[in-house]
């Protein structure tokens, strides 16, 4: 296992002893100063290293750390604002800077730790902004964390693991520069050198896929001119693979991740002064060399190989073993471990393949790659930006059904949901005021399937849940006009609670419930065409099958004599003019009389609403189609027949006259 990983150089304390102790102690003392406060919190920032029980005196001082608490928490409003000013920034990385003497005191780091400190800092990791007021917060932020990091200690980690530390450092991995990158990459390092910190990556496949993936974009994105820290970042990447390829059953699964591009030659140049880095990526060479084709595509002969460089030497033989295994007739083992290898690439490697997706979007989005995964991350990353949002939304909509895992990386990708949310939220003031464009209208429709696709994936669906994104929708469902555009809304909107209600889960029908869904989908039946009439049944039935759900309709009178009346209206104002959805819609309508007609002591008066039109020969011969429909149809008719004011007579065949209405219900 290796132990070490690189550490950037402005991360070691630099000893100036240029204050002495009573001074120290006073600055502390005078941070509550109203007049001379912030020049205090200067001086400590730039003279911390320099004294040792400065950490000691900050926490055990009444109202310090209450102070540094508050100057963190100032920045939160300009920060969503965009309004950080240049004494705001350097302020608050002043008193962060003081959160990495606490952190890095072995006195103070637990009750650091206890106290939830860390955890105020995680609103500057989590930031989408380039900008360079807010990279100085992220760095301070990262190397506080790192601080914590850099000393062995589970409870250390369970902390970090226990606070989804995971996500924030991904986050700086993609948007920070390459000295963020570098502290991020440190930390995911050390956390996966803990037993714990590792089983939590591989505990979910979605887990394990987010940080691979921002490994191999962090790699294809390298700069080069960042000589300073690039060596650092290299040998954390280096060695976040090595510590994930000691599992060998994602071994296999784990090469089709790793960029040939990380044995460049001006990459292995680079790292050529550190023989511990060196040494790491020849051993992960040695590992997957063979299956990831890394011989076929790395320019050997362009390399700058030292003859009296002994490490080069051995690197080079590593990389050249297989192509002599080829030569000498072992050609038989290296296509069988590529094919096992490569089950991650095979997969990915069917996305966007169906033949509707080859016309998407007339001239707005340059056509798939040949590397899907990898156009998908773009598309999902062009969410972010307001010129490629509309596009990328268009793209991803039309394809969404062809990629299984899309729902994973957009759950797991960041900032993306706050996008789609945003986007969904900017059209509830439009729809108050009849202001709803086609254009917003459509956009909205493809937030919200994608919501859909979320909603219906099995590793996204509780998080889905358990995070209310469903509850973002129920404005839609509760409009009260019939026009197009808001039918579309509704439609769509519904589909992504059908596609909850369609898997048996028990904490799904809870949250359905106390979200209170059931007046919204009887609303949709009263209001909707025939298409959202089905589905807002569907989901109605889906419920009542449920036991809670059943008992919750019975609970109240109010609520059973809604549901039983709405269905009632629906049966007398069935049209023929769809075809398509009346088979569904009646089969939805009979699923849930039935269902009601098992309670014994309210099937009496259930017979009082259920319409006798509901037996009209045109209905019975379209459900006669669906032997599932139509047995239901009879155990209905049957269950009503044993209430004593039941007159209905159970018959196997429809009524065949066109102007009798059938056996009816009074």
């Amino acid at each position: 296992m290796v132990r070490k990983a690189a550490y950037p150089p402005s991360f070691r304390p630099i000893r100036n002893p240029c204050i002495n102790l009573l001074q120290i102690y006073r600055l502390v003392r005078q941070l509550r100063s109203l007049e001379i406060g912030e020049q205090c919190l200067d001086l400590l920032s730039k003279n911390r290293h320099s004294c040792n029980l400065l950490a000691i005196f900050l926490w055990s001082s009444p109202g310090s750390m209450r102070l540094l608490l508050l100057v963190i928490t100032s920045a939160y409003r300009p920060l969503v604002s965009n309004r950080l000013s240049e004494r705001v920034v350097r302020r608050t990385c002043n008193a962060i800077g003081l959160f990495q003497t606490l952190a890095s005191h072995p006195h103070t780091k637990m009750s650091f730790i206890r106290a939830s400190m860390p955890e105020y800092l995680y609103a500057f990791l989590k930031t989408r902004s380039r900008g360079r007021n807010y990279e100085r917060l992220r760095f301070a932020s990262l190397v506080v964390i790192g601080s914590l990091v850099e000393v062995d200690n589970p409870e250390v980690v369970d902390y970090l693991l226990s606070t989804e530390m995971f996500p924030c450092c991904l986050c700086c991995m993609e948007i920070g520069t390459t000295l963020s990158k570098t502290v991020a990459t440190f930390i995911i390092y050390r956390i996966l050198l803990n037993e714990k910190g590792l089983n939590y990556l591989l505990s979910m496949p979605e887990r394990y896929l987010v940080v691979t993936h921002c490994l191999e974009n962090m790699v294809e994105i390298l700069d080069v001119e960042d000589e300073e820290y690039l060596p650092h970042l290299l040998k954390n990447i280096i060695c976040c693979y090595l510590r994930i390829s000691e599992n060998e059953k994602i071994r296999a699964d784990l090469s089709g991740y790793i960029p040939w591009l990380l044995v460049d030659y001006k990459y292995v140049n680079i790292i050529r002064g550190d023989p511990e880095a060196l040494c790491n990526l020849r051993r992960l060479i040695w590992l997957f060399g063979s299956g990831t084709g890394i011989q076929e595509n790395l320019p050997v002969s362009h390399l700058d190989w030292s003859s009296d460089d002994e490490e080069c030497n051995l690197l080079r033989t590593e990389i050249e073993k297989p192509k002599m295994a080829k030569k000498e007739g072992r050609k038989r083992e290296i296509p069988e471990r590529r094919g096992r290898f490569q089950y991650f690439y095979n997969v990915f490697s069917s996305l966007f393949s169906h033949p509707s997706s080859e016309k998407m979007v007339s001239g707005a989005v340059a056509p798939l790659t040949s590397n899907p995964p990898a156009r998908v991350r773009n598309l999902i990353q062009g969410l972010a930006s307001e010129e490629t949002q509309e596009q990328s939304l268009d793209v991803l909509c039309k394809n969404r059904l062809a990629y299984d895992n899309l729902a994973v990386l957009l759950w797991n990708s960041f900032g993306t949901m706050s996008v789609l949310l945003k986007i969904i939220t900017s059209a509830y003031r439009p729809l108050l005021s009849d202001g709803l464009t086609e254009r917003a209208v459509t956009q909205v429709c493809n937030v919200i399937a994608l919501f859909q696709c979320v909603a219906s994936h099995p590793n996204t669906r509780i998080p889905f849940i358990r995070a209310t994104m469903p509850v973002y929708l129920y404005p839609f469902l509760n409009t009260m006009s019939n026009e197009r555009s808001y039918e579309c809304l509704r439609i769509t909107s519904l589909g992504v609670i059908g596609s909850l209600a369609k898997v048996e889960d028990p904490e799904v029908i809870e949250y359905l419930l106390s979200t209170q869904i059931f007046p919204s989908c009887l609303r949709c039946m009263e209001l909707g065409k025939t298409l959202s009439r089905t589905v807002s049944t569907f989901i109605i039935y889906r419920i009542l099958l449920s036991e809670k759900g059943l008992k919750y309709c019975f609970v109240l009178a109010e609520r059973y004599l809604s549901v039983s009346q709405c269905l009632g209206k629906l049966v007398e104002n069935l049209g023929d003019d769809d075809v398509e959805n009346l088979p569904h819609l009646l089969k939805n309508i009979i699923g849930c009389y039935l269902r009601l007609s098992e309670n014994e002591r309210t099937r009496p008066q259930l017979l009082s609403y259920v319409p006798w039109k509901l037996l009209y020969h045109k209905y019975a011969n379209i459900v006669r189609s669906d032997p599932e429909a139509l047995a239901d149809l009879r155990k209905l008719v049957c269950n009503l027949r044993t209430s004593k004011s039941c007159t209905t007579h159970c018959t196997d065949e429809p009524p065949t006259s066109s102007n009798s209405p059938g056996p009816t219900i009074p």
